[in-house]
């Protein structure tokens, strides 16, 4: 694999230099005058006619109205040599949303680890940037199509107003900070301060970045930093819950005539409480205090109230496996079907979720029983996650 870094874009470009398994670059300038307007604010709200469009990351861009993205991703598509690579919407695109949501929560465990550094302390969270994220998915479909993990050739600063910019790039990582932050610190503490050594810990741990983009096409990974006070971004859980409002939008969208079809978002707050089975180890979750209050009276362990949700808004449906006394709670009426034809019991709909939630909750897989099990905490999906889980990405948007 090759890194390369950029200097100033007024200076020169640093030559490429090999390294086993990710690239780094980085760059610093005054702000120019931006040819790509951010817009993380203005909306839209229109779905794409377009079924491509409409099912990828573009079909977001528009719908919320980013109109620095739509515009990147229009240049790409104008450009044949690289449209050519561009898959919008495939399941190993970037472009694709699950792959986005997926993304997102990348960023989220790397500003875990930025903000709780112990050399650069004091940093605070980056914040997505809609046009660094739309750069870094055509970045990683871009190296998926060739089969070759490389920056692009194209310099950032002529497409924002960045008084900083810098990208990481990964090949075949499951977690791509395995490399830029924990194998890179370890040699910054033993005293490496070489760029093409520990470049990506650097990026990741700039006080010059405030906001950043991130691609992923399951096989290459591109994140991108900037460092702008017009390009302020969006907090990344704001970020989840809106690309989860779009996927469910365009799942429920009118077929003729594409208009949303929202929920209505007037519903009771509901808890949904979880429980714990001692004897088994599953977890049950349920908005019945009256079943919550029966379980804990034959042995389970109530751990509280998990998340709310709404009495209205998109179902959620409840799902039981005779054969193993295990729950599972999908808003896919794809998934619930499946698993009642290899034998689940169908036991309705669990609860509703309202199309104004805040709160991502988090999925995760036993392999070992085949329990899901859900949290509103980030920290309890990537423990859970390190200890053989399979971390499931996002299950649906909570109120809290």
């Amino acid at each position: 694999m090759r890194t390369s870094r950029f200097i100033s874009r007024l200076t020169a470009i640093a030559a490429a230099i090999a390294l086993s398994v990710a690239g780094t670059a980085t760059a610093s300038a005054a702000e120019p005058n931006s040819t790509i307007v951010t817009n993380t604010a203005s909306t839209s709200r229109t779905i794409s006619s377009d079924p491509q469009i409409r099912n990828s990351m573009l079909g977001y861009y528009e719908y919320i109205g980013a109109q620095d993205a739509v515009a990147w991703f229009d240049q790409v598509r104008a450009d044949p040599g690289r449209a050519q690579y561009l898959r919008l919407g495939e399941a190993n695109s970037a472009t694709s949303i699950d792959n986005a949501i997926k993304a997102a929560l990348s960023v989220k465990h790397g500003n875990t680890l930025r903000t709780n550094d112990n050399n650069f302390r004091g940093l605070a969270p980056l914040r997505v940037s809609h046009l660094l994220t739309a750069m870094a998915e055509t970045a990683s479909d871009w190296m998926y199509s060739k089969g070759t993990m490389q920056h692009q050739n194209y310099d950032p600063f002529d497409y924002g107003s960045y008084s900083a910019a810098g990208q990481n790039i990964a090949y075949g990582y499951l977690d791509p900070y395995a490399g830029w932050y924990f194998a890179e610190k370890t040699a910054y503490d033993l005293g490496s301060r070489n760029e093409n050594v520990v470049g990506h810990y650097l990026n990741l741990t700039s006080s010059s970045y405030n906001v950043t983009g991130y691609g992923d096409t399951g096989k290459y990974a591109a994140q991108n930093f900037g460092g702008s006070t017009s390009d302020t971004g969006m907090s990344v859980d704001a970020y989840v819950a809106s690309l989860v409002g779009y996927k469910l939008l365009i799942a429920h969208s009118n077929g003729s005539d594409f208009t949303p079809s929202k929920p209505d978002d007037n519903g009771t707050e509901t808890p949904v409480y979880r429980l714990y089975n001692p004897n088994d180890g599953l977890h049950h979750y349920t908005t019945s205090k009256k079943e919550s209050d029966h379980l804990v009276s034959v042995g389970w362990r109530y751990e509280n109230v998990s998340f709310t949700v709404s009495s209205k808004g998109y179902p959620v449906y409840r799902l039981y496996n005779p054969n193993d006394g295990t729950h599972h709670y999908t808003m896919s009426r794809q998934e619930a079907d499946s698993l009642v034809r290899v034998g689940w019991n169908d036991e309705g709909i669990g609860w509703h979720v309202p199309g104004n939630g805040t709160v991502p909750v988090y999925r995760l897989y036993n392999p070992n029983n085949g329990e899901h099990v859900f949290t509103t905490s980030f920290n309890e999906y990537e423990s859970v996650g390190s200890k053989g889980w399979t971390q499931e990405s996002v299950a649906w948007i909570a109120l809290k």
